[in-house]
């Protein structure tokens, strides 16, 4: 019974927007889902199944009411596929159905829309349920026990053109009069309102003490951490298409990511990641201008139930971006484009010392070629004949 009920913890991998109306299944693709009875909606948070017996630990799943909640959160995407008439089987946050278990999900259409959504064994079927006793309370409780409309689901295709079922980007961070997200979801996607830009960290320059913003151009492939300069606060301004089809990963991108922040799986290695200041930074401000930071709202405080006692640790944010940095980094440090770290002076970066050298060396001063031409050279910053130079 242990695959039977990981598989159905496994499936709590969808929700859909309230206020929607439910088009159902169409085709493979990106959904919500929320419960018929409760409408509730499911947003995955960890990873790991966790049981004992027969007995499922569905902690990894929540259930919470607000379509709002939503709008921004990974964790209520989830990619749908169809394997057989009733076989599906269904991805989010990095995992899914079938990788955790090598097992599908049946899912029966009812007539009135909604879908139940079951597996047997050894001739007991148990549904995906609410089991929660109140329907006014905010936060359900995922189950296998509900009866009637509380084993029911409805699904919606996600699609940036709709009023509610939509995904819209939720800037943490103000600078200078721009808005930015430090952003890290499974799917791949690309921008789709004005003004919105993409960035990954291509360099850390320890002896000046600042960081370069790379902007990406084209789509963002799957699982890939980035910085996403948004057009406002309000995240109906900063959509984004989720796609079918990821880009090749992109080589270079220091920023790192993380899916969760689950501090009801403390036993999980994967439900949260602990904020280690020597050695991390998050996307903030110093004195009003972009910069990595060693606290700020990509830094959440957990408390989790370890050894027989509660602890409070500072975890990093789910579904945000983060940068690993040398111990020799400041606690704040500043973020530039290419184009202003091209304008600093070399002055610390070089071995010797001397700006006037000729030929091309590497931001750590390792002599390339005693020539200036940067044929053929990876892209990247480069020193050629003492000044800095983009090669793309």
């Amino acid at each position: 019974m242990k695959r039977l009920y990981l598989a159905l913890a496994s499936f709590a991998l969808t929700t859909l927007s309230l206020y929607a109306q439910s088009s159902g299944y169409t085709t493979d693709g990106y959904y919500r889902v929320w419960n018929k009875g409760s409408e509730r909606y499911i947003y995955v948070k960890d990873n790991t199944g966790s049981y004992n017996l027969d007995v499922v630990d569905y902690g990894a799943i929540q259930l919470w009411k607000n379509p709002s909640r939503t709008i921004s959160d990974p964790s209520s995407v989830i990619y749908i596929r169809q394997v057989t008439d009733k076989k599906y089987d269904l991805e989010a946050q990095g995992t899914g159905i079938y990788k955790l278990v090598q097992h599908y999900v049946t899912i029966n259409h009812m007539t009135d829309g909604s879908y139940e959504v079951y597996a047997s064994q050894s001739g007991v079927t148990k549904y995906l349920s609410d089991i929660s006793t109140s329907d006014t309370r905010e936060r359900g409780t995922l189950g296998d026990g509900g009866k009637l409309n509380y084993r029911k689901w409805y699904v919606d295709k996600i699609d940036p053109s709709k009023e509610v079922n939509y995904f819209g980007l939720k800037p943490t961070v103000e600078a200078q009069g721009k808005w930015y997200c430090p952003f890290y979801a499974a799917f791949p996607f690309r921008t789709i309102s004005p003004g919105m830009k993409v960035y990954t960290i291509s360099i850390v320059d320890v002896a000046q003490k600042v960081a370069v913003l790379k902007e990406l151009e084209g789509d963002v492939p799957a699982s890939t951490p980035v910085i996403v300069e948004c057009q406002s606060e309000n995240p109906s301004d900063n959509r984004i298409d989720l796609l079918m089809q990821s880009a090749p990963a992109i080589k270079g991108n220091l920023l790192r990511g993380t899916f969760f922040a689950n501090d009801e799986r403390p036993a999980s290695k994967d439900s949260y990641v602990r904020y280690d200041a020597g050695s991390m930074r998050v996307l903030g401000t110093d004195g009003g201008k972009l910069a990595f930071v060693s606290t700020g709202k990509s830094i959440v405080q957990l408390e989790v139930y370890v050894n027989y006692q509660d602890v409070v640790y500072d975890c990093l944010a789910a579904n945000h971006s983060y940068l690993p940095v040398p111990a020799s980094m400041p606690a704040e440090f500043t973020v530039m484009t290419e184009e202003e770290y091209q304008k600093l002076g070399i002055d610390g970066v070089r071995q010797d010392g001397k700006a006037d050298a000729e030929g091309i060396y590497t931001m750590q001063g390792v002599q390339l070629s005693r020539k200036a031409d940067t044929d053929g050279l990876p892209a990247g910053i480069y020193l050629v004949n003492g000044r800095k130079t983009v090669v793309r």
